[in-house]
């Protein structure tokens, strides 16, 4: 419905029923669970981008008061080379207002799209990239309560799910994956790659080994048109993302 009120330029209307849809969700479900938390952070981005259409700042950046209720952790981060790569601080900042530690950990070619510098001081940790330590380093990191890959690329997942492990970002994701760390992947693919059967097996092969893909009309995240990726990177579910995978480590704590 958001999406049709936006088409017919009524973006007013667009925000206030994201809000309200957000609302409810939230007072029903409780966001008690990962689907719930995904419909929540889809109705959240759909209000963003609505205000934003119509240059409302504040909604915009601050679309709903209140955050889902989450439980402090440490998120991993694995940036792979893809458009939305530069906008991976947006994710940073989401974590650390609920309270979570984040590292990042990119693919060799994702280096040259980020800001080091940036991410690093907002991380307080190194960015790393290969299998050598930085020099002078030595306080360990804190132990991994989820792991978020964005933007994923068509590349990318289908090496995670043959586990392969030729550079230290694909060690990394084996090893959490194999460890049962709630995982999240954000897939930043064509439409024309994405019917190959190599990608649909992958896709559907990590997602029985318990992946949470994070794609389709319940997260607001579908696959773009080939030569279309630079037009979806303002509306990438950075937030969706996080939440998806605070609420899967909220499932995996022991209940008392």
């Amino acid at each position: 419905m958001t999406h049709a009120l936006m088409s017919n330029n009524h973006d007013d209307q667009a925000v206030t029923l994201a809000a309200s849809a957000a609302g409810v969700l939230d007072r029903d479900t409780r966001l008690a669970s990962t689907d719930a938390v995904a419909v929540y952070g889809a109705l959240v981005l759909r209000g963003a981008v609505a205000a934003a259409r119509r240059d409302d700042r504040d909604t915009a950046f601050h679309p709903d008061s209140r955050d889902p209720p989450v439980t402090a952790g440490h998120l991993q981060i694995v940036v792979c080379a893809a458009g939305p790569a530069p906008d991976v601080t947006t994710l940073i900042n989401t974590a650390h207002q609920r309270s979570w530690t984040t590292t990042v950990t990119a693919t060799p070619h994702a280096m040259d799209f980020i800001d080091i510098p940036a991410i690093e001081k907002l991380t307080g940790t190194p960015v790393r990239s290969d299998y050598r330590a930085s020099p002078g380093v030595r306080r360990p990191l804190p132990t991994t309560d989820a792991l978020v890959i964005a933007p994923a690329t068509y590349n990318s997942i289908n090496k995670i799910a043959l586990g392969l492990a030729d550079n230290y970002a694909m060690t990394t994701i084996a090893e959490l994956i194999g460890r049962h760390i709630p995982t999240v992947i954000v897939p930043f693919v064509n439409t024309a790659l994405a019917t190959r059967h190599p990608y649909r097996r992958a896709v559907t092969s990590l997602r029985d080994e318990g992946v949470h893909i994070l794609l389709g009309p319940e997260h607001n995240w579908e696959l773009h048109p080939p030569g279309t990726g630079n037009d979806r990177r303002l509306t990438f579910p950075w937030t969706t993302a996080f939440h998806a995978a605070a609420a899967l480590a909220e499932e995996k704590q022991p209940r008392n």
